[in-house]
């Protein structure tokens, strides 16, 4: 459609089409983006209520287990966390497994580095013999209040990415109403200086997305 839009002519859609396949990388980004944001508002949870069970006295496969109940509720079976709490739980309490093992498989797996984070205080209370109760309270604390502070950038970023999305979008939208309303464009279309200042103008159109896009991903890491 974009093609179209600005050379009203099927080569040019199909050139346009083929351009935008290099794009995908891109939408790729955004989408693990999200998927991202997703599983750290789990693990928001999982370390509130960890915190919570080692503060009552609770041991890592217990709170586990009850972190495990708490996002099943909250996430269903589109949860990931879930699932992964109540393997290791399983894991340490039938399987005598290694806790600290099983921790740094699951950041591993889900691209968290703060369950390494957990993984290791929890792997060196052990072998030292610290307040092993103190130590992960602490540490899901400290972890809370990092992932509150990555929130609100993440809020602030959102908005920005909206305005630029808007701006880039007033370009093709001024180009289809001029086309439905009048012929000020057809010089454009017909001659081969128009194709190039047309082509000029699209090159021009996805650099600003693709630094704008830049700037903003830049800001949310």
């Amino acid at each position: 459609m974009l093609g179209w839009l600005f050379y009203r002519h099927w080569v040019g859609a199909v050139a346009a089409a083929l351009i935008f396949l290099f794009l995908r990388p891109f939408y790729e980004n955004i989408r693990l983006q999200k998927q991202k944001s997703r599983l750290y508002e789990e693990l928001k949870d999982l370390l509130y209520v960890l915190s919570s069970g080692f503060a009552s006295g609770a041991g890592l496969a217990e709170s586990l287990g009850q972190c495990a109940q708490m996002l099943k509720t909250s996430y269903g079976q589109q949860g990931f966390l879930w699932r992964e709490a109540e393997f290791i739980k399983t894991a340490m309490e039938e399987g005598n497994a290694s806790g600290q093992l099983l921790l740094s498989e699951l950041a591993c797996r889900s691209g968290l580095p703060e369950l390494r984070q957990v993984a290791l205080v929890y792997g060196l209370c052990l072998k030292t013999g610290g307040d092993l109760q103190r130590a992960m309270i602490e540490t899901s604390d400290a972890l809370l209040r990092r992932l509150q502070l990555w929130q609100e950038v993440q809020t602030a970023t959102a908005q920005k990415r909206l305005e630029f999305l808007l701006m880039a979008a007033m370009v093709p939208l001024m180009l289809f109403a001029i086309n439905i309303t009048s012929d000020y464009l057809h010089p454009m279309y017909g001659t081969l200086w128009g194709r190039a200042v047309m082509t000029a103008a699209l090159a021009g159109w996805i650099s600003s997305i693709l630094w704008s896009f830049a700037i903003v991903e830049g800001g949310r890491q």
